[in-house]
């Protein structure tokens, strides 16, 4: 394996290397967006690292459009608003369904051109950093680019061959910003948890409680439920008023702890809730790109009437009631839409 340290973007010499590499029928491990993929132009060479199907990289939408023949909307929509870039489509083909992905194409420009060759893929899915890499894959390819990084991000699978298009793979490009352009709601493979975050100030209230209550609504399902706080220290016990409210409801937060908001929460998270407008805010401060999927509960849960939710720290076991009330009744429209997306299609 000849591995190469890549200091900053590929350079046309880098290029040129696994162009000869490809070319000879050899193996690359290549950068591509957030994180690597294991690429040749012999499909049987992808086999031992688990490709079990075509998947194609395409390097323009002209290209792209051959392979898809007559488009669906939602496919022309992903295209247009995600190609190139970290999405994989897989959509029928005269051959058969297809996995096909468009590189940027500063990264990956000429090398498919030069070759004049199909280029095949298999997405690393098992490795959070290049030294995982390193461990993983470096003995078992004929090339590495190594362009380094600590958190390696796939790109986000979507199925376009059904009615009703289905994401069956969380990765780069977050589930809200693909029904944002689509216009509508997807469905989850199956192999797919939805995962969402709530914020308030301390974590030791609001978003404890809405924790306790919405794990305690979507029992079994395939949902990642967290809770953070905005001005908070790690490691405190939930209040206990807020304790003796939901044991009432017949959950317990007694293993519950506070945790401070920080940028990996929210990158982590499909849907980020906050109870009051500060929340938001300092969500999107944290991380910009989470903006369109950061909302309030309320905002998000479309109760008539119904603003911020109130902190009830210091207040009576009746107002720790009422909060608790309050955010059982916006959680059942969350709850809701969760399981609309977790149902087979």
């Amino acid at each position: 394996m000849k591995h190469i340290v890549v200091r900053g973007e590929l350079k046309s010499a880098h290029r040129q290397e696994a162009a000869l590499v490809l070319g000879s029928g050899g193996v690359v491990l290549l950068p591509c967006g957030g994180n690597y993929l294991i690429v040749s132009i012999q499909e049987k060479k992808l086999q031992p690292f688990g490709y079990s199907g075509s998947q194609r990289l395409v390097w323009d939408r002209r290209e792209l459009e051959t392979f898809w023949g007559a488009p669906s909307l939602a496919l022309v929509k992903l295209a247009d608003a995600f190609m190139p870039g970290s999405l994989t489509v897989v959509v029928n083909t005269a051959l058969g369904r297809a996995g096909l992905m468009m590189p940027d194409p500063s990264f990956l420009a000429g090398i498919g051109n030069q070759l004049g060759e199909p280029l095949y893929f298999f997405e690393v899915l098992d490795c959070d950093s290049s030294q995982d890499l390193q461990t993983g894959y470096a003995d078992r390819v004929d090339l590495w680019l190594d362009t380094g990084g600590d958190c390696l991000l796939p790109s986000t699978l979507v199925d376009v061959t059904r009615d009703q298009p289905v994401v069956e793979r969380r990765g780069t490009i977050p589930v809200l910003d693909i029904e944002r352009v689509l216009g509508t709601k997807v469905k989850l493979g199956p192999a797919v948890a939805f995962s969402l975050l709530f914020v308030c100030t301390g974590n030791t209230c609001r978003s404890a409680m809405a924790r306790g209550i919405l794990e305690q609504r979507l029992r079994s399902q395939r949902v990642v439920i967290y809770s953070a706080g905005t001005n908070t220290v790690l490691g405190l016990p939930v209040s206990e008023g807020a304790r003796l409210t939901v044991e009432a409801l017949g959950i317990d937060l007694s293993r519950h702890f506070s945790t401070p908001l920080n940028a990996s929460q929210i990158r982590d998270a499909d849907l980020i809730l906050g109870m009051e407008p500060k929340h938001k805010r300092r969500v999107i401060e944290l991380l910009p790109e989470a903006a369109s999927r950061t909302f309030l509960l309320a905002e998000f849960s479309a109760k008539p009437g119904l603003g911020e939710i109130h902190d009830p720290m210091g207040s009576s076991l009746e107002v720790f009631h009422e909060v608790a009330k309050i955010i059982a009744e916006s959680l059942e429209n969350v709850a809701q839409d969760i399981e609309w997306r977790l149902a087979p299609p």
